[in-house]
């Protein structure tokens, strides 16, 4: 049998669909998301470790990947609208020193805004009513595109309420032993998923894309 190219590893759909709520994570093989003190630490090295520079690097941000994920990044970023982050994520990132690597609307849930936002280019709404208020603005503003999921905790809330439709999960292939996990966001009942794709990269991440069953 002859081995397949990490292009012929792509199966069926795994660019989304326009209008969907997606959620886009990187994990380690043992279901972390992050480290101890919330640094995503190796796993998220294969975004600056290859050869091929995304069309969203700069500066500040030297996006360098293997060419099928600078492939698969390129082609998922312009497909988003609208992002919908949590409190926890926009705090650890330090509210990207206000622009965001790429324009979009940025929804962040919390109870109570801040009292300063950095200047940048990114806008952020701060919608203290809930996740369907945060999802149905953020839809608004999507334009019909994508709405992006950021965070462990808003992701679990948007799959209580029924509102994720698709996941987009990178396993990175190490075993970080502890830290922030994956799983234990997401609540005990069931939740079907419909594989739609897989991509095996040379840089030995695992991409897997999965449609949320209804």
């Amino acid at each position: 049998m002859t081995a397949k190219s990490p292009s012929e590893s792509r199966r069926s759909n795994t660019k989304g669909t326009s209008g969907e709520v997606g959620w886009d994570v990187t994990m380690s093989l043992d279901g972390f998301i992050a480290g101890p003190d919330d640094s995503p630490g190796k796993i998220f090295d294969w975004y600056f470790t290859g050869d091929t520079p995304s069309a969203y690097s700069s500066d500040s941000i030297p996006f360098k990947l293997s060419h099928e994920d600078a492939k698969l990044f390129d082609e998922g970023i312009p497909m988003v609208g609208a992002i919908v982050a949590g409190r926890r994520t926009y705090e650890v990132s330090k509210a990207w020193e206000g622009s965001f690597f790429f324009p979009a609307p940025f929804f962040v849930l919390t109870h109570k805004a801040p009292d300063r936002v950095p200047r940048g280019t990114t806008k952020f709404t701060f919608v203290t009513d809930g996740i369907e208020s945060a999802i149905k603005q953020a839809k608004a503003a999507a334009g019909g595109k994508t709405v992006g999921v950021m965070g462990a905790n808003t992701a679990k809330q948007c799959i209580e309420a029924g509102f994720l439709d698709a996941m987009r999960v990178h396993i990175a292939p190490y075993l970080l032993g502890d830290g922030v996990r994956l799983f234990d966001y997401l609540g005990t009942h069931l939740v079907e998923l419909e594989r739609t794709g897989v991509i095996e990269s040379s840089s030995g991440v695992t991409h897997l894309f999965f449609n949320v069953v209804k």
